[in-house]
Order: structure tokens, then sequence, then C-alpha cells
């Protein structure tokens, strides 16, 4: 590319509206020759994509048990594979969705079958209706039995039912307490901005993702726990588009910006994880080439295919012609605050607290950061915003809780015993996943952004000391939860970006 089509193209990079492209159904010449993943909270009863997804669900129940392609098996390769709390949970799960998409398309001779993705903030994050009308797709018809042990999930059964704990018409965000936002338009534009791939894809997977499985599978204690809620979670056909938009946050963020880099320890294997269209096992997959979308044959209708494009020739020019030398503005380099190691535990009876000594706390919260802005609705090409920088707190969690779902609140310099879940004290929540100790045993790290909570304070007139203290506070994911399931907040480091 020549440098003055380069500088052409950078100015209009940010001069561009977020705009939603408007793709149609499987209309692969919008998507740049790709088939279009699509909001399914838009789409009418009647759309085709129900017909098909339920076709689609009824032949994967109609094959012979030996078949890789049947939908338990299909679940199986969740239980005996997938990452949780792992560095490379976006990764697997690509691949895992690519290949369930083939198999639908091939199964009901549809190749540009597209899955979905349900977009939890828009109606209240409902299950579309037709998840309950038509019986395929309602989890309860076909009575599925879970029953399946792995050593990557954990030692236990899993023992799940084809039940919701959502019901026709009630939404994820009519299950919040007040003042909790996993799933609101505003939380999702917040975690799109985080600087680091770490502080994105913990906060995706630890909030909304955590959430959504907890609150579609939970039922009341003593009641078997619906599929979501556990490690055979495929067995609910709104599983899909769950991960669906997990996986399209995912790839907004990296086509957002030239500096987004998805960062992990090493190159993790999926050598026949997966089975393609026609049920062979898929030889070769990785985490690496899971991370650049070019590679897969789809595309989301929040994105525009220049944007990958875009992304790309970024990342190709030298760093010199990168948007006249603006992004050598953006800095993700994190100034530490502070870090205590405590050993608190918490219960539902009780909650964990940690005080950290936070050096040039104001300095950090009220210095300036300059990014590459995102939205949760499109991206069309990246763009520089500045705002004040981010206080992250990183908490370390060890012995999580094994047999009951649970929901944590987290408190920044609460007065003694609040529980309001709201005002200048509440920064957030996070979620435990599902009931087996040996998938998530291992020490667990959840980040929380705690920026908005100090800044209330700070404007309030209540931050008076440099020390930040963090609580965390359990609250039962169902009715009539074991009081004595616990974890360990062992460690809270505090830094600014």
């Amino acid at each position: 590319m020549q440098r003055r089509d380069f500088m052409k193209l950078s100015a209009a990079a940010l001069a561009a509206p977020y705009i939603v492209t408007g793709v149609s159904g499987a209309a692969r010449a919008a998507g740049g020759g790709k088939r279009v993943r699509r909001d399914v909270m838009k789409m009418d009863a009647s759309d085709p994509f129900f017909r098909q997804y339920a076709q689609a669900v009824a032949a994967m129940h109609n094959l012979r048990k030996d078949d890789t392609r049947t939908w338990r098996n299909q679940a199986l390769i969740h239980l005996h594979h997938c990452p949780h709390h792992k560095e490379d949970f976006v990764h697997w799960h690509r691949w895992y969705l690519n290949y369930f998409e083939q198999i639908c398309g091939e199964l009901i001779g549809e190749p540009d079958f597209a899955l979905p993705y349900w977009n939890w903030s828009e109606n209240g994050g409902r299950i579309p209706d037709p998840f309950y009308d038509l019986e395929p797709l309602n989890v309860v018809f076909w009575n599925d039995k879970s029953d399946a042990q792995s050593d990557n999930w954990g030692p236990d059964e899993v023992v799940t039912v084809g039940v919701r704990g959502l019901t026709k018409g009630v939404g994820l965000q009519d299950r919040e307490a007040p003042g909790q936002d996993f799933f609101s338009y505003e939380k999702i534009r917040t975690i799109l901005e985080s600087p680091t791939f770490e502080i994105f894809t913990n906060q995706l997977e630890r909030q909304p993702h955590d959430k959504g499985h907890v609150i579609v599978g939970a039922m009341p204690q003593g009641q078997p726990q619906g599929h979501m809620g556990d490690g055979m979670s495929p067995l609910d056909p709104i599983f899909w588009l769950h991960h669906c938009n997990i996986d399209r946050l995912w790839a907004q963020w990296e086509a957002a910006s030239p500096e987004h880099r998805t960062v992990i320890s090493r190159n993790y294997d999926y050598s026949n994880n997966f089975v393609d269209a026609k049920g062979n096992p898929v030889p070769v997959a990785d985490a690496n080439s899971a991370v650049d979308l070019k590679n897969f044959d789809y595309i989301y209708d929040t994105m525009q295919a220049s944007a990958v494009e875009l992304a790309g020739v970024l990342e190709g020019a030298p760093r010199g012609e990168q948007l006249l030398l603006a992004a050598s503005a953006v800095s993700a380099v994190p100034q530490v605050l502070g870090s205590v190691a405590v050993k608190d535990r918490a219960s539902l009876t009780e909650a964990a607290t940690a005080t950290v000594a936070a050096g040039n706390l104001t300095d950090a919260m009220f210095s300036s950061r300059v990014f590459w802005a995102a939205s949760p609705l499109a991206v069309t090409s990246p763009r520089l915003a500045v705002a004040n920088r981010r206080i992250y707190a990183t908490l370390g969690i060890t012995d999580a809780p094994g047999t009951s779902p649970m929901l944590v609140n987290v408190y920044v310099n609460r007065p003694k015993d609040t529980t309001v879940t709201g005002g200048p004290y509440f920064t957030g929540s996070f979620a435990f996943f599902a009931s087996a100790k040996g998938h998530h045993a291992a020490d667990q790290k959840v980040i929380i952004d705690i920026t908005g909570a100090l800044h209330e304070q700070a404007q309030a007139g209540l931050l008076t000391s440099s020390d930040v203290t963090i609580d965390l506070v359990p609250v039962p994911a169902v009715e009539g939860a074991r009081t004595d399931d616990s974890f360990v907040l062992s460690k809270v480091d505090l830094e600014a970006i």
C-alpha cells in the first residue's frame, strides 16, 4: 500500500462512526464472503434460523449413538476438553463453535448456516421465545441426561437435567439485584475498553459469562440443576448462542484496536479435540490459530470485513505511519499501586476483607490515558479516545466452592455491614460457575474494575485515605444454598492502567 493511500485510510478510520452494518441472513456478500452471525434478539420468531437450528438439534439427537456428531457427544467434547478460568478460554471455544456450526449446516443441507449470538444487553437479556415454543430448542423437551464424568472437569459425575432457571419472558437482567449490571451495554463497553487481553478475558469470563451460566442453570437447592450450570452445559441449545456472544466480543476487542493483542504464555494444542462436519477428528487446531478471525469462515453483523482488514493494515504498516504517530501515545503499562497477602475465608455468612496501602492512588485515578475505543454495538475502525486511567483489583482466590453455584458482591471502602448493591461502595460482582472442584480447584484470579466506586467516593468527599479496603460478600445463587460452602481470599493487587 502506498503511503498516501494509507494516510487516507487512516483519516477515514478516525472519522468513521460506529454503525451496525445491517447484514441479513446468510448474506455472504455483505460479510466479505463469510457466513454472518447475527443478533438473535433482533430476529423475528418467524426467522428461518429458528427452524433450521431446530432441525439441526433434532438431527443430532437422531444420529446413531456412535456418531461423533450426536448432541450428547458434542456436549462431551466440552466436558472432556474445555478450559475455564484459564488464559485460552476464548481460543478453545472459538474452535468448538466453528465446528459445531459446520456440523449443523451439514446435517440440514445448509452450508451457509450461521449461529447467531445472544446479545444479553437487548430486551432484558431474555432467551428468545422460540427456545421455549419450538420443542427441539426447548431443553425440557429432550430430557437429556448429563450423567458423565471427566477428569478435565472434576472427580465427580456431572448430574444435571433439562430445565432452565429462566422461564419464558424473564431475562438475565430481571434476575439481577439493583445496582448490578453484568449484562448492560455500559458494562460490556467497559469490558471492551480493557487495555490488556488478560484484563479483558478475565472480566468477560468471570462476570457475564459465568453469571449467565449460573442464572440459566440455577434451580433451588435440593432440586437437580439445569444443564447450563455445569460441565454438560452444551446440552441446552442456548449454550451455543451464549458463547457466540463471548466470541463476538473477543473479535470486536481485537478488531477495534491495532494495539490490542491476545497474549498467552504458550500455544495450546487442541489436536483431535473436535470433529468436523463429517464427524472426523480435527487433527490440527491450536490457540494461536484461533486469534485471527480471517482464519475462519464467519464474521459478525457488528463488524465489517473492512475492520478486520484495516487492523491487519495497521499492524503491518511502519510504526511511524500508524495514525500519524497517535498510536505512540497509547500505553498499557500498569502502575502498581499496592499489594497485600491475606488468608480470609468467605462464605454465605461471612465476608472476606483485605486492605491495601495504595501509594499515589489519587494521582493515578485522575491521570489521563489514551486508548483505542471500542463499542459493544459495532466496530468499523479503530478510534483513539482519552479518559482517566482505570484502577483494577486483582483478587487471588483459593479453595473455590465446590457444591453450590455462588455469586460474590465486591465492595470498596464500605461502611461496616453495608450490603446495598449500588451507590459509591458497590463495584461489581463475579460468579463461581459449576460445582466441580476439580475443574476450578487451582488458584484462581479475578480482576475487578473498581474505578467507578473510587471516583464516586472522591466526588462525594468520602475518599479520606489512600488505603483501599476490598470486601467480598457472597450471596446465594439459588434458594436454600448451603451456608457452609466457602472460598479463601489469598491476595489483592491494585494497579492503574
